[in-house]
């Protein structure tokens, strides 16, 4: 498994790396829940994995799909 990161910077904005991904993503300005877990599923990453273990390439594509 990849690194993990407490800290995982998106679109501008610092998640925290030990909330499930769908939860960490509601911290950027206007992501509410099930707006993050569709997210998740339209990228096929698990909304329920810690956000510290994106690669950048999965931090990519959620910026590119925001």
């Amino acid at each position: 498994m990849a690194d993990f990161r407490h800290i995982v910077r998106v679109a501008g904005v610092d998640l925290d790396g030990n909330k499930q991904l769908r939860w960490a993503l509601t911290a950027i300005k206007g992501i509410g829940i099930n707006f993050a877990t569709m997210m998740c599923r339209v990228a096929g990453l698990d909304p329920f994995q810690k956000a510290g273990y994106l690669t950048d390439e999965q931090v990519k594509l959620i910026e590119e799909i925001l």
